[in-house]
């Protein structure tokens, strides 16, 4: 079976309880579509256990691209991270060793903008925002946005803005992608949702577990049943 998940943030120890209810097994795979880290309380938990972890495939978010420029003692101060979320993570980030932040660097610079998956009649692909309305699509023969190209041109043009982008939730109904798009980022919640929204263009799967006080939670689904989980 396929699984996705989002936006974990930090949640360890529900990410792990949500493993237990959906029954996942070494023979299943678990895609999940960024923002692992920030926020909650076990944050280099979850990103050892997806790093040792072959049957689970994370996406970089924001989360991990605020985390990856920390670590490269780039622009990003940690005044701003700590804002955005970054504090617990940082303060964890104070406890290990020089060669434990470079495994994870090097982790978080491999991970991929987006896997498109082939295998349903429905061909998916899932990344974390989708899309940013500031760079021109690319549109295929059909008229279509060409999701590839597209979420490609935007990294090239600025990785940071496709990976902040909430875009996706206000295009013109008139563009039409050429795959489904699955992404989280922004929460459902922001809709007064706390459960997974679909419509003809995409789904998003981030039902806000990292902003539990307002009622969001985590969740999961199953591309082979569709079938969803909350916690």
């Amino acid at each position: 079976m396929i699984y996705l998940m989002g936006d974990i943030h930090g949640d360890y120890k529900r990410f792990q309880k949500m493993l237990r209810k959906i029954k996942f097994s070494n023979d299943d795979k678990l895609y999940i579509l960024g923002d692992i880290i920030d926020r909650g309380i076990e944050n280099l938990e979850m990103l050892k256990f997806c790093m040792n972890s072959s049957n689970i495939a994370l996406i970089k978010g924001n989360h991990e691209y605020f985390m990856q420029l920390y670590l490269e003692d780039s622009n990003l101060t940690t005044s701003n991270w700590s804002k955005w979320g970054g504090q617990n993570t940082i303060e964890e980030l104070k406890n290990i060793s020089t060669e434990e932040k470079e495994m994870f660097l090097n982790y978080l610079r491999s991970l991929p903008y987006y896997i498109e998956i082939d295998e349903f009649d429905i061909k998916y692909t899932l990344t974390h925002t989708g899309y940013d309305a500031d760079v021109e699509p690319i549109i295929n023969e059909n008229g279509k946005v060409d999701i590839k190209q597209t979420i490609e041109k935007s990294i090239k043009y600025n990785e940071f803005n496709y990976l902040i982008s909430s875009d996706i939730h206000y295009i013109p109904a008139g563009i039409k992608f050429d795959r489904y798009l699955i992404v989280g980022h922004h929460p459902t919640i922001k809709y007064g949702e706390n459960k997974i929204m679909k419509n003809k263009r995409y789904m998003n799967i981030d039902c806000g577990n990292g902003f539990r006080e307002d009622g969001g939670k985590l969740s999961c689904i199953c591309l082979d049943t569709k079938q969803e989980w909350y916690i």
